[in-house]
């Protein structure tokens, strides 16, 4: 027989191992399900595609109705967390009006309500330029509690801190662009942790359809989302080692302060998920080899 038309069979070994390997990944997206993340903001939209089927009951700390997004704000920044972590599942936490309006107050009571009711994540995306120390203190119980607070640094271009991002017991988030620069608008300085996609970032939007968002909202979005992905794949993990893990594999931003822009680096899900993954999933890829 002519070898040009000759079938190669691989080695059954080889067929085995990469047996074991599929199956042992699909068993740990099959337990992986994702940390519960809370979206402290307007609501969130539980009916868009992209969301539904993973918005658990929440809780309203504004006028104490239903969790609907009228804003749309939360719906944004709820799409792109949603998008870096394909099996996290949203705890929606309305702490502002159907005008995007906010309060210190209801900011405490949603962080208070998102620990009650179990999130392991806690996104925010608002705030303001003066210290609260009640709000430190609500900050600090989560963290305390073992929640992981992710939190964007503002969009003025000013080095000022902006709270509760600006809390040391909060992941700090940054913006850049595409390239790895920092977003213009972006708030920098030392408490920055870490950065994030702000341009230009393809969002879901309330009653449907897309948006396209801009700021330190998506960025700590997207790092919240890289987060529970790691946090899925490694639940036996605390929320200092998840922190501690999306920075060791971060890559480095453009610009004249690494530290002040981008803290660490820029988040980078591929590196921080593939890194994350358990021996038992790694070893046999390698025996595979």
């Amino acid at each position: 027989m002519s070898k040009r038309g000759a079938v190669r069979r691989l080695p059954a070994g080889l067929f085995v191992c990469l047996a074991l390997v599929l199956a042992l990944v699909l068993a740990g997206e099959a337990r992986a399900e994702g940390p519960l993340v809370a979206v402290v903001d307007s609501g969130v939209d539980a009916t868009h595609p992209d969301l539904a089927q993973r918005v658990a009951e929440g809780c309203n700390v504004w006028d104490g109705g239903d969790t609907h997004d009228a804003c749309g704000h939360g719906t944004n920044i709820a799409g792109v967390m949603a998008e870096a972590a394909p099996a996290a599942r949203i705890l929606p936490v309305k702490a502002m009006s159907d005008d995007c309006y906010g309060t210190y107050s209801r900011l405490i009571a949603g962080v208070e309500c998102a620990v009650e009711m179990g999130a392991q994540v806690i996104l925010i995306a608002s705030g303001a330029y003066f210290d609260s120390p009640a709000l430190h203190a609500a900050v600090s119980a989560a963290r305390q509690s073992g929640v992981l607070l992710v939190a964007g640094a503002g969009n003025d271009g000013t080095a000022a801190p902006f709270y509760p991002a600006a809390y040391e017991e909060v992941v700090t988030v940054a913006g850049v662009d595409r390239l790895g620069a920092p977003y213009w608008r972006t708030n920098y300085g030392p408490h920055v942790d870490i950065a994030g996609p702000a341009l230009e970032v393809r969002c879901a939007a309330a009653g449907g359809g897309y948006d396209v968002c801009s700021g330190t909202s998506s960025a700590g979005a997207y790092v919240a989302g890289a987060a529970a992905h790691v946090w899925a794949l490694r639940p036996e993990w605390k929320a200092d080692e998840v922190a501690a893990h999306l920075c060791a594999v971060a890559v480095d931003c453009i610009a004249p302060d690494q530290g002040a822009y981008c803290g660490c680096g820029r988040v980078n899900v591929e590196r921080a998920v593939r890194l994350a993954l358990p021996l038992h999933v790694h070893l046999p890829v390698l025996l595979c080899g």
